[in-house]
């Protein structure tokens, strides 16, 4: 709830169940998944001396998770060449409440689909949207619109969409492309009774005046409730932000206390590191009825899990201080923050506050009492405490040698393969030493196994063009695909399966087109294997909706399975099982399931949309896989589901890939693009 933290809400604002849907209202709008658009505008402009001057541009929209919006700076089109453009973007970033200067992504981008409608005062605008291609992030469908508008003089394009019954509509300066407003629209039904539904509607709109590179945003926020048809939207609060906040995934910034009743300070990771349990930061104002409520929800969540709480005071009344502190003596951690000196470090707007921390990372922020608070803490603590391995559990990994290179792919074989962002492979031995490195086609960023002899191949975010390589990484030859490619996989020798953009397949074999497998649009996750030992190469694919199919290596749909939960990504097992994971119940769910949708088992990895699946590998030996997440956590499981191996990286979206060290023993090699590449050891 990251984005929830920047907003001065106060109880007594909003009723629970309007406090509730704004909360999820906002989660919706922080916890959608990465997506891109393109926005090409085609314009003709008249001089005073009515002489037409055609005039076209494109720009650049993506979001990202706990990122938020951003404009990449428009550039310049000559029918479909590139004449000019900026590698850099505009970033807005609401939990930090800034606007940046980042680098883009790529200059260049694939289209999926188009939608084309007349504006009088734009021309013709044709709206393509796709997915960020180094993510592998898939779109879920949606209605897209563009329209022109007009926000204090400033001509906007306003780029609207819904999702999941929320409706978004984002305005855009078309002369910086800078974000200047948000809106959110949604409503939902709350039960009242027995038989009872009560539809409550909200209205959120944030403004942004004068925006700058890397200050502080002078942002309006509004809440409304709207009205019937003919009546006007009460306004139920109006306010800004201009502070900064942490937000969920960043590292605990470190700080001291003294408790309540002692004389020395106390360092707070020396709590976590002797504890080795979740902790929550509890920042509180005695005689505040919300405190009270929700100090009592807290000492009956101490008392139900292995939990470490600190309350922190940051007011200057001390004899209600010492009134409330003394009556949970021993089961919570008092501070007194007189001077806000931990207050300001996490830059607390409103009281009451919960932080909640793990694996010394933040994990939620929860803002205000209301009536469904207690429920959501206790599903988060279940999933920390029961299915995600806080730090303490850690075992069985241990890190042999580190490098530092920005790794995007992984590949074993005689050497360690490994893709990079610098538009290099390089070859790895088992003691990490480089013994080779070579040039690559420009981004390629994955790379799977194609032929013998070491052979491989690998993709380019640059338009659609397969490179096929020897083992020594040099060119073979290539070819191209109807779309843009998030994902290629082995399909048999010198054979390949491939995701596009468009969220349709192709298989390809050497020195033949690639082929469209119909029916099979929406796919957002590939595997390719051997499902059931016999022999036959299985093609199994996720669409995004609660089900699974697997196909013949002619691409003929054999089974189609009924999943319970949404799925995102597939792996075939072997031995008759799949590994799926998918959304369920705000949290990340991942399972191996039979053939028939039965599990086997299941576990939470964590939050839905951080903790998505990146990577997978299984052990040519033992009945083990490897699992990397977009979080940067790396588990390893048993086919029975026992975790055996975790660790957390520094860095996002982790590849994982077992590499033979020595003959018959294996070494788990774990990549992310900025926290390096290292080599661990498990006990076999």
């Amino acid at each position: 709830m990251f984005f929830l933290s920047i907003l001065p809400l106060g109880a007594e604002v909003l009723e629970d169940d309007s406090i509730d849907l704004l909360k999820g209202l906002l989660d919706k709008y922080s916890l959608l998944d990465r997506y891109m658009a393109r926005i090409e505008v085609d314009m003709t402009m008249y001089s005073y001396e009515d002489i037409p001057n055609s005039i076209s541009y494109a720009s650049d929209i993506f979001y990202e998770k706990n990122q938020g919006f951003a404009v990449i700076n428009r550039y310049g089109l000559l029918g479909k060449s590139i004449i000019s453009n900026t590698e850099k973007m505009w970033v807005h970033v609401p939990a930090l409440n800034k606007y940046a200067v980042m680098d883009s992504p790529s200059p260049t981008y694939d289209y999926l689909a188009a939608d084309s409608s007349s504006i009088d005062t734009l021309g013709t605008e044709r709206f393509l949207l796709f997915s960020l291609i180094t993510e592998k992030i898939s779109i879920s469908s949606s209605t897209f619109s563009l329209s022109a508008g007009e926000l204090d003089g400033i001509q906007q394009l306003i780029f609207e969409f819904c999702d999941e019954g929320v409706e978004y509509s984002v305005w855009v300066d078309t002369y910086t492309g800078v974000i200047n407003r948000l809106d959110l629209k949604a409503s939902h039904y709350f039960d009242a009774g027995p038989d009872e539904l009560v539809k409550v509607s909200l209205e959120y709109t944030e403004l942004h005046k004068n925006p700058e590179f890397d200050s502080l945003i002078d942002r309006e926020i509004f809440v409304f409730n709207p009205g019937p048809d003919d009546e006007e939207s009460e306004l139920i609060f109006a306010g800004d932000s201009n502070s900064e906040t942490l937000y969920a995934g960043e590292v605990l910034p470190d700080f001291s206390f003294i408790p309540h009743g002692e004389e020395d300070s106390v360092e707070i990771y020396d709590i976590l590191n002797q504890e080795g349990r979740p902790l929550i930061l509890y920042f509180w104002e005695p005689g505040s009825e919300d405190s009270e409520r929700l100090g009592q929800v807290l000492e009956d969540l101490t008392a139900d899990f292995n939990l470490t709480l600190l309350a922190v005071n940051s007011t200057e009344d001390r004899t209600s201080f010492r009134e409330y502190s003394g009556k949970d003596e021993g089961k919570i951690i008092y501070a007194f923050d007189e001077e806000n000196t931990i207050s300001d470090i996490f830059r607390i707007e409103s009281y009451p506050t919960l932080i909640l921390i793990s694996d010394n990372r933040i994990k939620q922020i929860y803002t205000d009492y209301f009536s469904s608070l207690e429920n959501i803490i206790r599903e988060d603590l279940n999933l920390l405490s029961a299915d995600g391995p806080p730090s303490h559990r850690r075992r069985g990994m241990e890190a042999t040698w580190r490098l530092e290179l920005k790794a995007t792919s992984l590949l074993g074989g005689e050497f360690l393969k490994v893709a990079t962002l610098t538009d290099e492979i390089f070859h790895i031995d088992s003691s990490g030493r480089i013994r080779d490195r070579n040039s690559v086609p420009p981004e390629i960023r994955e790379i799977v196994r194609y032929g013998e002899k070491g052979a491989f191949a690998g993709y380019s975010l640059r338009g659609r063009k397969v490179f096929l390589m020897g083992a020594d990484g040099r060119e073979l030859s290539s070819f191209e695909t109807p779309s843009g490619i998030n994902q290629i996989s082995s399909f048999g020798e010198y054979k390949l399966a491939g995701l596009q953009t468009d969220s349709s397949l192709f298989i390809y074999k050497e020195g033949e087109e690639p082929v469209l497998i119909p029916h099979t649009n929406g796919v957002l996750s590939i595997s390719v294997g051997d499902l059931d030992a016999s022999g036959e190469i299985k093609l199994a694919t996720v669409d995004g909706s609660s089900s699974f199919k697997i196909l013949s290596e002619a691409g003929e749909v054999q089974t189609s399975v009924s999943s319970l939960a949404k799925l995102d990504f597939i792996s075939i097992a072997g031995r008759g099982s799949l590994l799926v994971s998918g959304s369920a119940a705000g949290n990340q769910l991942i399972a191996l399931v039979d053939t028939a949708g039965i599990p086997l088992w299941e576990m939470m990895l964590g939050t839905e949309g951080s903790s998505k699946i990146t990577s997978v590998s299984y052990h040519p030996l033992n009945d083990w896989v490897a699992v990397g997440t977009l979080d940067g956590q790396v588990f390893v499981f048993d086919m029975s589901g026992r975790v055996i191996g975790y660790e957390r990286e520094e860095g996002v979206k982790v590849e994982v890939e077992w590499f033979e060290k020595t003959p018959g023993q294996y070494g788990l090699a774990v990549s992310t693009p900025d926290g390096g590449l290292a080599l661990y050891s498990l006990a076999e």
